[in-house]
């Protein structure tokens, strides 16, 4: 390594350190209720960092942005929490490191939840059919988690405006897509994905109901997973067996 590249190498390192203790401190801030001083010490950091070209840097910058938007929506200032999410997403979209990427997708699937609380549901809709369309073929675990969260979300966001047939499809392609998710987590949303078009199918055609309960018990049958258990129980009792 030349000395030029060890100079730029530890003022790389500095800066990262420095972005590091200021966005520890804006999280201890924030836990101790002291939410607005946490928003204003993020946007400095920000503000000061934002062109700063190292990978470490920016992946860190991005993980301060998103907390600094969890902060807004905690004193309701969601207006303000879309602003940083969507400046997220256009300032990190292109990234190709893993740990951008997920951020990324992270920030599109809070800022559809943002407007499904300010009940602008058709503009969360197609943020959510985004996340879907950018990122449901990435094998990573964890993008594979956000994209099935954001995916459940629209079926619920569907649901919500009585948009049955679509809102099944997509509890439907929850389950097809992310039943053999090792993350717990993901294991109960799907067991939630079960529940809800256990409900939903019910307006569809007796076979359509049918296929819909073989499938729970037949593929669902085995799992430990007690939120999936019941699940299957429901749909048992539903079909009569």
């Amino acid at each position: 390594m030349s000395i030029n590249d060890q100079f730029e190498f530890a003022f790389s390192s500095g800066t990262l350190n420095r972005l590091k203790a200021g966005t520890n401190r804006a999280l201890i801030l924030s836990e101790l209720d002291r939410p607005t001083e946490a928003i204003a010490l993020l946007d400095q950091l920000v503000r000061k960092y934002v062109d700063d070209s190292s990978p470490a840097v920016r992946t860190h910058l991005a993980r301060a942005l998103a907390n600094q938007a969890a902060d807004l929506v905690r004193l309701e200032r969601h207006e303000e929490a879309l602003t940083v999410l969507a400046q997220m997403v256009t300032t990190y979209k292109g990234e190709t490191g893993p740990g951008l990427r997920t951020r990324v997708a992270m920030a599109m699937a809070n800022h559809a939840l943002v407007l499904i609380d300010l009940r602008r549901a058709d503009e969360a809709l197609e943020v959510l059919a985004r996340v879907d369309a950018d990122y449901s073929a990435d094998a990573d675990t964890n993008m594979r988690a956000i994209v099935a969260i954001a995916l459940f979300n629209r079926g619920m966001a569907l649901d919500g405006l009585g948009h049955d047939t679509e809102a099944l499809a997509a509890f439907q392609r929850v389950d097809a897509k992310y039943s053999n998710h090792t993350d717990p987590a993901v294991q109960t949303l799907v067991a939630q994905a079960l529940v809800k078009g256990m409900e939903l199918v019910k307006l569809g055609s007796p076979d359509e109901v049918a296929t819909h309960y073989t499938r729970v018990v037949v593929v669902y049958s085995d799992d430990p997973t007690s939120e999936v258990q019941a699940a299957v129980e429901r749909a048992r009792r539903l079909q009569g067996t």
